[in-house]
């Protein structure tokens, strides 16, 4: 059964306005459809954890059991400063990705121009007119 509602759970679209309540979760007749037999929102709770519309990433729940004794490891910190310095880390690693999103839309803003500058005044009429003259010019040497 576990098996069956993250499948379907993985199958409803976030962009899709039925598949979910609005407080966004996952709507139970869609779920029922999807695995066959009839689900509760507690086998949702117990299988996916928090899975909800805007965290619709499939979590099973003993991973998240898994996450909250791993955060209670380290007996300095509290959970708190554990939380605080993981949000501190990740916070790091976006602005990283944001800078190379950031490099990577530069560089094809540069290539996007290049191929404007190229085409500039070229149109479909002038390529013909361009490529009526070339085959003119070869059969002029071709009579030579």
């Amino acid at each position: 059964m576990k098996d069956k509602i993250l499948h379907s759970l993985s199958k409803l679209d976030v962009a899709n306005d039925d598949h979910w309540t609005t407080d966004g979760l996952p709507r139970l007749d869609i779920v029922n459809e999807i695995v066959g037999e009839a689900v509760t929102r507690a086998d949702i709770s117990e299988h996916a954890g928090a899975f909800t519309r805007k965290n619709s990433v499939i979590v099973e729940a003993d991973v998240e059991a898994d996450v909250e004794a791993d955060v209670g490891v380290n007996k300095d910190l509290s959970n708190e400063e554990l939380c605080e310095q993981e949000l501190c880390e990740a916070r790091k690693y976006m602005g990283e990705a944001q800078e190379r999103l950031r490099k990577a839309n530069a560089s094809m803003d540069v290539i996007i121009r290049k191929r404007e500058d190229e085409a500039a005044g070229r149109t479909t009429a002038n390529d013909i007119k361009a490529y009526q003259k070339s085959e003119q010019l070869k059969r002029i040497k071709s009579i030579r």
